[in-house]
Formats: C-alpha cells, structure tokens, sequence
C-alpha cells in the first residue's frame, strides 16, 4: 500500500469514528427530544379534551345511563366527533374513562370496533384515580400495538372530585418515524461533511507524498554513489518539514562529496601503512615467541622447585606438628605419672594405716572370741547348776508332798505342819517352774553362744586371709611405687629430648620457610615474567590482526568508494 493511501486511511478512520459517535449521540438526544415532544403534545391534548368535556352543558354532572355516558343533556359516548377529529388532525387516540371504564375514545380494536366498556391495567386506576397523579408509559400496549401514553384525572366541574380519566396517545412507531428522518438527515449531512473532508485531505496529502516520492528518489540516488543526484526546486521552496527535509538532503549531497573525496586520497596511504606495520609484527612476533620459551623453562622450573621446597615445608610443619604433639603427650604423661606416683604413697600410706587397723581388729576379734568361749563355758556351768537346782526342787516338792501326808494323819496337832509343808510346796513348785524357764534360756543361750563361736571361728579365719592380702598388697604396690619412680624418671627423660627435638624443628621450619619464600618469589617473578611476555605477545598479535584488519578495511573502503562517481 502507498503512503498517501496509508496517510488517507489515518485521516479516514478518525472521520468515521467521529461521524459515528456524533450519529450515536445525535440519534438519543434526537429520540429523547422527540419523546418529550410526544409528551408535550399528548399533555396538551388530554387538557384540552378535559376543557373540552367541562365546557359541554356546563355545571351538569356527569353520569352514565344505559351503558353511556352523558353529561347533562350531551351524550358524550355517541359525541364521537370530539375524538375522532383529534384523531385526524393530530393522529393521537384519545380515550375518556368514567371511573376505570371507556365510555367515549378513537380507539378500535382488531375488528374495528370502537374498545367502548373496557378497563384500563389496575396500575394506572392506582396512579391516576386513587393517588390523582399523572400516568405516562412510553410503551404502552393496546389491541397489540405499542403507544405513548398519557392519563390524567377527569374532574367534576366544581373539581371537587376525581370521576374518571382522560387518555391521549400516540402510535409509537408513527411519532418516532419523526426522529428517523431528522436522524436519516443527519446521517447524510455528516457522511457528506466526511466526504468532502477525505477529499481534500486526500489531495493534500498527494501533493505531500509527491514531494516526499522525490526527496527518496534523491536519496536512493545518493545511496547508489551517485553524488550529483537532481534536487527538485519546487520542493526545497516548500515552508514545511518536506521542505526541509529536501535541503537537508542538498546539503547531506554536499557533505558527502567533501567527505567521499577524502576517503578516497586517504585510503591507498592507509593501506600502505597497514602493510608495513603486519609486516614488522609478525617479525617482533617471532622474537617475542622465542623469549616466551626460554621465560616458560625458567617459570618450569622455578614453579617445580617452589612446589618441591612447598611440600617439604609441608612435611616438616607435619613433623613438628607430631613433635609438638608428642611433647604434650609426654607431659600428659609426665602428669599422669605424677599423679599415679601421689595415689600410690596414699594407697601406701593407707595400706599402712589397713594393716595397723587390721592388726587392731584381729586383737579386737581375739578377745572377742576368748570372751565368746568364755561365756559359752559359764552358759554350761549354769545350766549345770540350773539342773541342781531343779534336782533340790523337786526333792523339796517330794519332802512337802510327806510332810503334808504326814500331817494329815496327825490330825489336828498337825493342821500348823501341814500349812507350812503346803507353803513350802508351792514355793518347790514356784522354783522348779523357775529353773526350767531358766533352763529354756540357758539353752537358747548356749545354742546362740556356740553360732557366735563358729561365727567367731570363721571371722578369725577371714581376718587371718585379710591380714594376709593386706601383707601382699603392701608388697605389691611397694613393687608398683618402684615401678612408678622409674617410669618418671624415664618420662623426664624422654621430655628432655622432646624439647631438644621441637627446638631443631624450630630452626629446620625457619630455614625450609625461608627457601619456601625464595622459591616462591622466584617462581613468581619467573610467572610475572612470563605473563609480561605473554602480554607483550598478545598486544603485538593484537596490532598484527588490527594491521591486517587495517589492511582489509582499507581494501573494502577503497571498494565501496568506488561507487561513488562525481
């Protein structure tokens, strides 16, 4: 598509759009003018026919006879001509209600008959006769066609009561065929504005693509290398950006020749130079390869050597690390030994205060076990004598038992005896029960006595085997007490070296870390070195493939000036 065609449909699309949006906005404002116009007139009309019927034998009342209605002597229902005339004149039906009924209007229904006797909706009974309002419906359906309607209350002639209505309505498609041709009309005056619009815009735009056409065909001139390219006059005249982008196009043909004419002298010296300097780099490149390779030994074998007197560093500093390590050991041990050599004069020195209490206890136990042999001994001499004892009672017990016998065969001179033989009897009996229960005890003491001799017999017997191991351990840890001194002194000894040892490992540290330094340092300048040289051979590689691209940018430039012509 053609500019100017691109142009004109940029100016078009906003015309139509505009027209479109004016035609919308005319078109409701149209309709709402001309429903309000409707509205007027149906207003105008229902008053004039209330006036009208008011003014019909006037102050008579109206009343309905035989199904008609009637107004003093008129008869308004048959009086069709006050309707009817509306109707043709004005085309707006008029309806008159004597309460909610029809009594007189030009309304028909689909036979044609005039729709006498019918109710108006309930809604509009409501609004217009109950509340004495007014009542419009701009869709109003009557006999299956759609109106504006207008009801107003009908008034009795002192207005003192509301009787009925009157109706004033208008065939809705009738009253907007009005706003259809005002909007028709308005169409066309728009759509002919936009016309006459779009042609002038559309010619002015064919001059402007006309100049632009012959700024381009001069610039495609320019862009093809020819630099004496015709200008249009005309257009360098024109006042606006045409204009000045043809000048600007006169003056970039200028600028260009100047410039084109300077590339052209100064290409072939470019190219010479250019030569010249690939040829004298590629020689330094050549030089500097060879410093690179010995540099590239030298860094070789200083960063081997580093990495060797690193490692080294490495192991010594694991070494005395291990020194370090074993130093602390050996006066953990040295500790320990101390420690052990502290518990071992206590375990001794309590070995000692054991045996010295054991020696005690075993005398303790010995008198103990005397005295239980001794008092196992007298538990059977008392027994024994318990046993005489209760031999004399029961004697005594026989002698009373014949001396009461006796006194019984005295008689009367005997009653004194026998009292006394009685007594002496119960003091038998009272003594025998007293040595047997001393002799329960006696036996329950001598069977405890002799356990407490066998206990006792085996407490000298375990006091015996710990006297004993309390002689052997004494002995046993003077061998141990022994055994720890030596250890100690064996422990200071070994701490002694330990500490000569860390001491060279502190020199051989500070002399492999000092030629760790050195080789580092040499094998860093040895890698500075090299990184210059590197350097030095990638900016001389650099200038070389700049000296060639020198070279064939030159070569192109002279092309593409040869397609300039002047």
């Amino acid at each position: 598509m053609k500019l100017r065609f691109k142009i004109a449909m940029y100016v078009l699309v906003p015309l139509v759009v505009v027209a479109i949006f004016v035609a919308t906005i005319g078109r409701a404002q149209t309709v709402d003018i001309s429903a309000g116009t409707v509205e007027q007139g149906l207003k105008a009309t229902a008053v004039s026919i209330q006036d009208t019927l008011h003014l019909l034998d006037e102050s008579a009342p109206f009343e309905v006879k035989d199904g008609e209605l009637w107004k003093g002597q008129v008869n308004v229902t048959q009086h069709t001509d006050i309707v009817d005339d509306i109707m043709t004149e004005s085309s707006v039906a008029v309806t008159i209600f004597y309460g909610d009924t029809r009594y007189s209007t030009s309304l028909k229904d689909e036979n044609g008959n005039r729709m006498i006797g019918t109710q108006a909706k309930p809604e509009i009974v409501e609004a217009v006769i109950t509340n004495g309002g007014e009542y419009i419906d701009e869709k109003l359906e009557i006999a299956g066609v759609e109106y504006y309607g207008y009801y107003r209350p009908l008034w009795n002639d002192e207005h003192t009561e509301i009787i009925g209505m009157v109706f004033a309505g208008m065939d809705k498609g009738h009253a907007d065929n009005g706003a259809r041709i005002i909007i028709t009309n308005m169409l066309v005056l728009i759509g002919g504005i936009s016309l006459i619009a779009f042609i002038i815009s559309f010619i002015s735009i064919s001059k402007m693509t006309r100049d632009l056409g012959l700024s381009v065909k001069a610039l495609d001139s320019l862009a093809n290398g020819n630099l004496n390219a015709d200008i249009d006059r005309r257009a360098l005249k024109r006042r606006d950006e045409i204009g000045k982008l043809m000048r600007a196009v006169l003056n970039l043909r200028g600028q260009m020749k100047e410039v084109i004419g300077a590339i052209i002298e100064k290409g072939d010296a470019v190219q010479l130079a250019a030569q010249q300097v690939d040829e004298q780099t590629n020689e330094a490149a050549k030089a500097i390869g060879q410093v690179d390779m010995a540099v590239s030994e030298i860094s070789e074998g200083a960063t081997s050597q580093a990495t060797e007197t690193q490692s080294a560093t490495e192991n010594v500093i694991i070494m005395g690390e291990m020194v370090e390590q074993t130093r602390e050991e050996v006066e953990t041990l040295l500790a320990h030994a101390e420690e052990m050599q502290a518990a071992g004069d206590v375990a001794t020195q309590a070995l000692d205060e054991l045996d010295e209490i054991n020696g005690q206890t075993k005398k303790a136990i010995d008198v103990i076990y005397e005295q239980t042999h001794t008092t196992n001994e007298s538990a059977m001499r008392i027994r024994e004598v318990t046993k005489m004892i209760t031999g004399i009672a029961e004697e005594t017990n026989l002698l009373s038992l014949n001396a009461s016998i006796e006194a019984a065969r005295a008689g009367e001179q005997g009653r004194g005896f026998a009292v006394v033989a009685a007594q002496i009897q119960k003091l038998a009996e009272q003594s025998n029960a007293s040595t047997k229960e001393i002799a329960q005890i006696i036996n329950e003491l001598m069977e405890d006595s002799e356990k407490a001799v066998a206990t006792m017999d085996e407490v000298k017997e375990i006091m015996d085997a710990q006297n004993e191991k309390v002689v052997r351990a004494g002995e046993a840890f003077s061998q141990v007490k022994a055994g720890i001194d030596a250890s100690i002194k064996g422990v200071e000894a070994i701490e002694e070296k330990t500490i000569r040892l860390d001491d060279a490992r502190a020199n051989v540290i500070d002399i492999v870390q000092n030629l760790t330094a050195i080789a580092e340092e040499n094998a860093a300048a040895t890698e500075e070195t090299s990184a210059s040289v590197t350097e030095v051979t990638a900016i001389v590689e650099d200038i070389a493939q700049n000296a060639q691209k020198m070279n064939t940018y030159a070569t192109e430039l002279k092309d593409k000036t040869n397609v300039f012509y002047m």
